[in-house]
């Protein structure tokens, strides 16, 4: 699958293409569902948010060594040439105009 993204760069904004599987879309989707309150409240963007002493956002260094390589063994997500899929919290940074197609 292939997904657009908008992202800032350089102060403009720009469509930023990657692509991913049927279970990143889905756990992006579910993200985006859970922590919508959150999100609405504390007016962040960001998908990886937590409440504990207010609304923050997580940790990018303890979820990118510890959390994602973990999650991706667990769901074993992969490239297309069969290796772990190094998949990085910035991925799931600009969530929000995801649209999807069938590449």
């Amino acid at each position: 699958m292939e997904v657009t993204l908008s992202k800032i760069e350089k102060g403009e904004p720009i469509t930023h293409k990657v692509f991913i599987n049927e279970l990143v879309k889905n756990v992006v989707l579910e993200l985006e569902e859970y922590t919508k309150d959150l999100r609405e409240e504390s007016r962040l963007k960001e998908l990886f948010i937590i409440k504990n002493h207010g609304i923050r956002v997580l940790n990018t260094e303890k979820c990118t060594s510890k959390r994602l390589p973990n999650f991706n063994e667990r769901w074993d997500i992969r490239d297309n040439k069969g290796n772990l899929y190094p998949l990085k919290s910035h991925q799931f940074r600009a969530k929000k105009s995801i649209r999807c197609s069938k590449v």
